[in-house]
């Protein structure tokens, strides 16, 4: 647990005391729940649990500053997913995520982008018994639709530990891995054991 300190201090007078150390603090809280729905922009202030699904609102975007987010007792997941759009022409319907840690240990999924595009920036994903999918693309509700907009995972990336796909695309979307790592799967093998999943 990262501590900080505070100095207060100050010259009058040719005073010989120039500070006042005092006691160490604490600079960041125990982890917390984390939030269950976001805006455009959230930035995460501290670890924290997750009890439920984040949902992201259209356009939005998490930055997890370096933090770490788990799974509370019981949950499944997804553990962050978009708002689900009809489609995302134009980007209508967007989801980015960058600097997070995400335990994913028990979820289906770490990342869902339900009909949505987006990135995935510098986030690392560990999964573990019962994580079938790092990072799912879900465009199966307008498969047609989904434009010239596409799902980036880049940036130093990293997913493990998954069931079945370190990442599944399905519903005729489109995406990029770049500069990132898919490791190999963790624990009893799914139906199917891969490290992208295009379908």
């Amino acid at each position: 647990m990262k501590q900080a300190r505070r100095v207060l201090g100050g010259a009058a007078c040719a005073a010989t005391v120039v500070g006042l150390l005092l006691p160490m603090e604490a600079a960041v809280a125990e982890p917390g729940p984390c939030p269950t729905t976001s805006g455009a922009s959230y930035t995460l202030l501290a670890d924290c649990v997750a009890p439920s699904t984040w949902t992201v609102d259209s356009l939005g975007t998490i930055d997890g500053n370096g933090h770490t987010i788990t799974l509370a007792p019981g949950f499944t997941g997804p553990v962050i997913a978009s708002t689900p759009g009809p489609n995302s022409v134009g980007g209508a319907t967007s989801m980015t995520i960058e600097h997070l840690n995400i335990d994913a240990a028990g979820a289906s999924s770490a990342l869902l982008f339900s009909g949505a595009t987006g990135a995935v920036h510098d986030v690392h994903i560990t999964g573990g018994a019962g994580t079938d999918y790092g990072v799912e693309v879900d465009n199966a509700t307008a498969p047609a639709a989904f434009g010239t907009g596409l799902v980036k995972i880049d940036r130093g990336t990293t997913i493990g530990g998954y069931q079945v796909a370190g990442v599944y695309v399905h519903g005729d979307a489109k995406f990029s891995v770049l500069k990132s790592t898919i490791d190999g799967p963790g624990g009893a093998p799914g139906p199917i054991v891969s490290g992208i999943w295009a379908a």
